[in-house]
């Protein structure tokens, strides 16, 4: 098909579906999934999943064959192909639209900067870092920069480099929501307890809804033995979003430290019901039913926990309250 009778095809497409009034979009994120063969609702919902693609990538093909002078010697035609490229997850190919950008235009620190935003998706945190650096030679105001480049040394598990970049961050020149939720899971990360629980306060103050706030802040509560001070937040996030089986997981945690075992039974239940496949989860309740010296029901947890992810393995051989589970060879036989 010739780009002006797709580009018109995905038009008239995407406009009909736009006067559909109860339809669900369906994201990249969680393709469709069928049992034995496609319903007409999974068909429409892929089908509308499949329009904003077809949509941008028909736009390309006209302006490609119609204004070629507009796109091959353009950077900020390869930056644009770049976002839609990144938006669809598809991160190889958004970063060489970006670099394409890069080579056109040398000093185009926008391009730079999602380099590195694409190179810490594609879990490259190396080379996103040289891609910041890069960016901040360009850029007049630094902050944003100096932001996503701590928010890479985060997922490098480089805690220390990460909370050294937040730390420069202006406040009135990036999302302060999010400075202050990075900054304090870095120093939760660097075992700065009382810091990190000073900083999700803080952003809590004008961020009161927001669920992973609450939740760092129970697990925070909880690295600082402050159970009781955790319940009062678990109750308080529960009101919020009830169906968060991390909520639950959390709230299960501290009632174990409280002793409360049957109703951090009861709280781990809610949190397995909502995600069966937690590891975490399944091994917390474990803690409980070993104190409850209930070896059996332990044992099957623990076996679940490690069936989920084989790593358990190493975090229960060292949890010393599985200690009653090993023979005198310092073993559990059952695992």
């Amino acid at each position: 098909m010739c780009p002006r009778r797709f580009f018109f095809l995905a038009v008239v497409v995407f406009i009909s579906a736009q006067s559909q009034c109860v339809v669900q979009f369906w994201p990249y994120r969680n393709p469709c999934r069928f049992n034995n063969f496609p319903t007409s609702e999974s068909m429409k919902r892929l089908f509308i999943f499949l329009l904003p693609i077809l949509y941008s990538l028909s736009l390309f093909l006209v302006t490609i064959k119609y204004f070629p002078d507009l796109t091959v010697n353009n950077s900020e035609f390869w930056v644009s192909k770049g976002d839609t490229f990144f938006d669809m997850e598809f991160f190889e190919e958004a970063y060489k639209a970006y670099k394409r950008a890069t080579v056109l235009k040398f000093d185009h620190s926008s391009a730079w900067l999602k380099k590195g935003l694409t190179l810490t998706k594609l879990k490259k945190y190396k080379d996103a870092i040289q891609e910041y650096d890069q960016a901040l030679s360009f850029v007049s105001n630094p902050d944003l920069v100096i932001f996503h480049k701590g928010y890479t040394y985060l997922r490098w598990e480089k805690y220390q480099n990460a909370l050294e970049m937040f730390e420069q961050c202006n406040e009135l020149y990036v999302d302060r929501h999010s400075l202050l939720l990075n900054r304090g899971f870095a120093l939760m990360n660097l075992r700065r307890y009382k810091e990190a629980l000073i900083t999700f306060d803080k952003a809590l103050e004008s961020n009161a809804d927001e669920i992973l706030l609450w939740k760092n802040k129970i697990a925070t509560l909880i690295l600082l033995t402050r159970y009781e001070e955790a319940q009062v937040a678990c109750k308080q996030a529960i009101h919020l979003k009830s169906d968060d089986p991390g909520i639950w997981n959390n709230q299960g945690l501290v009632l174990y430290h409280l002793k409360k075992y049957k109703e951090a039974l009861d709280a781990f239940d809610r949190s397995l019901t909502l995600d069966p496949y937690n590891d975490n989860t399944w091994f917390n309740r474990a803690l409980v039913y070993s104190a409850m010296r209930n070896r059996p029901q332990t044992i099957l947890d623990l076996r679940k926990s490690i069936e989920l992810n084989p790593f358990q393995k190493e975090k229960i051989r060292n949890e010393k309250n599985f200690e009653f589970l090993k023979n005198e060879k310092g073993i559990i036989p059952e695992l």
